[in-house]
């Protein structure tokens, strides 16, 4: 389960996986965040 999420994730490129329904709870609540912090970060990152 774990494994197929993390796949699906690169293969869609997404930079975050979310396995099972309470991890996928936490991921909504945490969207916000990740875009504007985690992943602005790596996109500042890129040249």
């Amino acid at each position: 389960m774990v494994a197929t999420a993390i796949f699906d994730a690169l293969a869609e490129g997404r930079f975050h996986a979310w396995p099972d329904p309470m991890a996928q709870q936490i991921g909504e609540a945490y969207q916000s965040f990740a875009e504007k912090v985690v992943e602005a970060d790596m996109q500042e990152g890129v040249a």
